[in-house]
């Protein structure tokens, strides 16, 4: 009761049917801004991750050539023991996504490390066409005395390609360009 007798108004709690179709109305919109950029961003980050873990691993491969003084290997595989396509005639099947091992490149030679299944639902990494393996000479060089590159694409292309050149002299370096300097295509062949 107020001073006067009569009952207090009570206050008002709640929104009007306005506020709350403004505030709506604003929350969409943001929404609707930013959810394509985090997708993206996502995507992005994602590709990144798995240039720079199979970046790493490159350079590890160089990195053991040199210290044991012989030949290290990297090749697709999807059981950790041997590679993907060492035995078959097939120079269009390159695909890294499902995973690979380092190995020293000799009788017996010892799994130095296996990467299993790098996002392959979202993800493409391919190598030149031929190129089943790469393999470093004890000197730190790449053989075959050619540049090889591996392809980074995403499946949904939210995010942009991506390749790992590996130069004559064994040296990976991260490029948004082919080795030839043009666009990376997204489609094998």
């Amino acid at each position: 009761m107020n001073p006067f007798g009569s009952p207090c108004p009570l206050p008002h709690r709640g929104f009007t049917l306005v506020e709350l179709l403004v505030t709506l109305t604003i929350g969409i919109i943001l929404i609707t801004i930013g959810v394509p950029g985090f997708i993206s961003f996502s995507a992005e980050n994602r590709l990144n991750s798995e240039v720079n873990g199979l970046l790493t691993q490159i350079r590890f491969a160089r990195s053991e050539a040199v210290h044991r003084g012989t030949q290290v290997a990297l090749c697709p595989s999807t059981d950790g023991n041997s590679c993907r396509y060492a035995n078959t005639k097939d120079n269009e099947n390159r695909h890294w996504q499902d995973g690979y091992i380092v190995f020293v490149d000799e009788e017996d030679g010892a799994l130095l490390r296996y990467i299993e299944d790098l996002n392959s639902k979202t993800l493409l990494i391919w190598t030149t066409k031929g190129t089943k393996k790469i393999t470093y000479q004890a000197s730190g060089r790449a053989t075959g005395g050619s540049n090889g590159t591996f392809r980074f694409c995403d499946r949904q292309e939210n995010a942009d390609a991506k390749a790992i050149i590996i130069s004559p002299t064994g040296k990976p370096s991260v490029s948004t360009t082919d080795s030839d300097g043009n666009d990376i295509q997204c489609t094998e062949g």
